[in-house]
């Protein structure tokens, strides 16, 4: 004899698919959007099929990242909290980068805008179209404990592009790590643009075999001019010594 499904198994079915659905949407969101900003293929070819929560708290407001979204000026120099949901006893590996499709120099001091030259003073990379800046990468991270994880990359400001013209694309990737901890071997140091130019994000993924990323998010970064009474970080006085 076949048992009916009662009101509460119903209603509990019906919330399930709900959810399922739900789900499934945001993901397809999400993959649009990092298609759209062609940070697929740019970057992995995968995006992330989960939604990380980014919120930059400033003294006047909070900002909860969209995918996608201009980033406004006043939250260029905050350091973002990142959190995703929590699953028990894994590990996980937090990457944020951005990149560019300038051709540009870089020095310790500053970063300048270089489009047909290959006279480069001493200590300076040049970047073709595509370029990546590194500006974030905590590692061995229990649970989404951001603090308690191993800083490789300590977070940098978001820079002013260098014209008008120019978008910036910037994402948040979280791997899991699937074996635990893992020894990296990149340089530990708080300045991230010292050791940008050592791997693309492709490299670093495929050396320590993180797989697709599981929470992403990204934003976009567009030019604004500078004023005497609101100076964004470009220049060398705006970078870590």
């Amino acid at each position: 004899m076949v048992k009916k499904m009662s009101f509460s198994d119903r209603n509990f079915s019906i919330l399930l698919l709900f959810i399922i659905v739900f789900q499934t949407c945001l993901s397809i969101q999400l993959y649009e959007v990092f298609r759209n900003l062609k940070l697929i293929p740019d970057l992995l070819p995968n995006p992330p099929t989960k939604l990380c929560n980014v919120t930059y708290v400033s003294k006047t407001g909070t900002l909860v990242l969209r995918p996608g979204q201009r980033i406004p000026p006043e939250y260029r120099k905050i350091h973002p909290n990142v959190t995703w949901p929590v699953r028990w006893n894994k590990t996980y590996c937090l990457y944020m980068t951005g990149i560019s499709r300038w051709q540009v120099k870089l020095d310790r001091r500053k970063v300048a805008l270089q489009p047909n030259t290959t006279n480069y003073p001493f200590g300076t990379t040049f970047y073709p179209f595509g370029y990546e800046w590194h500006n974030w990468l905590v590692v061995n991270i229990p649970m989404n404990d951001v603090g308690a994880g191993q800083t490789l990359y300590g977070h940098l400001p978001i820079l002013n592009p260098p014209e008008p013209d120019v978008v910036d694309r910037y994402a948040f990737f979280v791997f899991e790590q699937v074996f635990g901890l893992i020894n990296f071997t990149a340089p530990i140091d708080g300045i991230a643009y010292k050791f940008q130019e050592l791997s693309r994000t492709i490299d670093f993924v495929d050396k320590y075999m993180l797989g697709n990323p599981i929470f992403g998010n990204c934003f976009i970064n567009k030019w604004v001019p500078y004023t005497t009474t609101s100076k964004l970080p470009y220049l060398a006085d705006d970078m870590p010594a």
